[in-house]
């Protein structure tokens, strides 16, 4: 079994943030959907296969090659996700992950070999998420700039463009066609602005979630506690003179002249 910790991370290609900006549209737009689908689709249907044909005993060898390939397409996720962060971010997220082999007991009554299983559970709604995000902000917001482009084509054919848009009737009633496809391209770049940071909060939550997972954790230190009766002892007090013994209250007499007379008598 490999040690994560004890293996040098990769580097991790750096670019600007415009390139690093592009990166991260492109994976959310291309890339997370479509394999957090796949790896959540083969993830669950193999696994809840396997268990389901146990009993026959074919399902143990499916059960195991369920979850060795759903943590092949985990770590190629994460893979991808280390290629979108920043170096100092990237480098928090591990590129290797201690999994296997496993015994088939192990299957049965340890919850190691399903860490794959929960990541696809917990990536599909992020990818949906970023997804969505990516289509709004830098592509919508892409496809905006272009808006006076667009009116003077179709104007030039005849095909309004502006003119009966509900929204800009109530927001902007006196602005003419070309005037508001002005305004069109001024949102279109508010969303590419937007869009940035955004998709970089997306991309840095998405690698700390890996972390989190990925990373090995600490062992709990268990302190027993002590005996009811050493807890006891370190509240009683016990008066020193009570181990002086007697002896060393006899002192010798100065003159032992008087100590004879005294046994005389």
């Amino acid at each position: 079994m490999l040690n994560p910790n004890s293996q040098p991370q990769p580097a991790v290609a750096q670019s600007g943030a415009l390139g690093r900006y592009m990166i991260q549209a492109i994976y959310m737009l291309l890339v997370t959907l479509p394999l957090s689908i796949i790896g959540f689709t083969l993830s669950v249907t193999l696994i809840a296969l396997g268990f389901g044909l146990t009993p026959l005993l074919i399902g143990l060898p499916l059960l195991k090659l369920a979850v060795h390939l759903s943590h092949a397409l985990m770590m190629e996720d994460v893979r991808r996700t280390r290629g979108i962060l920043p170096a100092k971010a990237a480098n928090a997220v591990p590129s290797q992950h201690a999994f296997g082999p496993f015994t088939y007991r192990e299957l049965l009554t340890t919850t190691a070999p399903y860490v794959p299983l929960g990541y696809w559970l917990g990536k599909l709604p992020a990818a949906i998420g970023q997804f969505t995000a990516a289509v709004v902000f830098p592509i919508c917001g892409t496809a905006m700039l272009f808006s006076p482009a667009v009116y003077l084509i179709l104007e030039r054919y005849g095909i309004p463009s502006f003119q009966d848009d509900v929204v800009f009737d109530v927001l902007m009633p006196a602005l003419t066609g070309l005037q508001r496809a002005y305004v069109a391209t001024g949102l279109g770049a508010v969303f590419i602005l937007i869009g940035g940071p955004l998709l970089a909060v997306l991309a840095r939550s998405q690698g700390s979630r890996i972390a989190s997972m990925l990373q090995p954790r600490a062992e709990a230190i268990i302190v027993e506690a002590p005996a009811a009766t050493e807890q006891r002892s370190a509240f009683l007090f016990k008066h020193p003179m009570e181990d002086l013994k007697e002896s060393e209250y006899e002192f010798p007499l100065a003159n032992p002249a008087m100590k004879d007379a005294n046994s005389s008598h």
